[in-house]
C-alpha cells in the first residue's frame, strides 16, 4: 500500500468510525499478503452490528472508494472492530477441525456452516483443501449463503438428514 493509498485509507476510516465514536482508535498493519485495519471501539454494535453487517458495509465501501480514486492500487485489506473478525477466525482454526474430524471423518456425517462471511467461508475452504476425504462447497446466495463440508464417496456419507449444522454466532 503506496503512502497515498494509506492516508486516504486514514482519512475515509477517520470520517465514518470517529464520527460514530471519536475515541476509537484505528491501526494499520501488514499481515502477510494484505493489511489488516484494527479499530476499537467503545460503540461496538454500532460499527460492528449483530452478525458484522455494518463492519462489512464499511469495508466495501472502503474498497470502493479506494478503488475508485486509485484503480491501479492492488492493496488488499480486512478491517476488524473489536476483534470480531479474528475471534470468529480463531473458532473455525480452533474449533472446527476437531468437529470436522468427529463428524464427517469418524462418523460420515455432513456440516453444515452457517452465518460465514465470504472470507471465512474462504478460511474454511483452503483449512481443509489438502485433506482426504473431505470435500468443501459453497451453497446458497446471498446472506443465507452455507458451506456444506462432506465426506467423499470414498469414506461414505450418512447424507444431509443427519447433518450437523454449526452457526459461528452461537458456538
Amino acid at each position: 500500500m503506496t503512502p497515498e493509498v494509506r492516508h486516504s485509507v486514514q482519512n475515509i476510516l477517520n470520517l465514518i468510525v470517529l464520527g460514530i465514536d471519536p475515541e476509537a482508535k484505528i491501526d494499520l498493519e501488514k499481515e502477510g499478503d494484505q493489511w489488516r485495519i484494527s479499530i476499537e471501539s467503545h460503540s461496538k454494535n454500532d460499527l460492528v452490528g449483530d452478525k458484522g453487517e455494518i463492519l462489512r458495509s464499511i469495508q466495501h465501501y472502503l474498497r470502493i472508494a479506494i478503488h475508485k480514486h486509485f484503480p491501479l492500487d492492488k492493496s488488499h485489506f480486512l478491517i476488524d472492530i473489536n476483534k470480531f473478525r479474528n475471534t470468529r477466525e480463531l473458532k473455525i482454526k480452533n474449533q472446527l477441525p476437531d468437529i470436522v474430524r468427529s463428524m464427517v471423518i469418524e462418523q460420515g456425517k455432513t456440516v453444515v456452516l452457517i452465518g460465514l462471511s465470504g472470507y471465512e467461508r474462504m478460511i474454511v475452504h483452503q483449512l481443509f483443501s489438502d485433506i482426504r476425504g473431505l470435500s468443501t462447497n459453497s451453497v446458497g446466495a446471498d446472506n443465507t449463503r452455507k458451506l456444506l463440508i462432506m465426506p467423499t464417496s470414498e469414506f461414505g456419507s450418512t447424507g444431509m438428514d443427519e447433518a450437523l449444522v454449526w452457526d459461528i454466532a452461537k458456538n
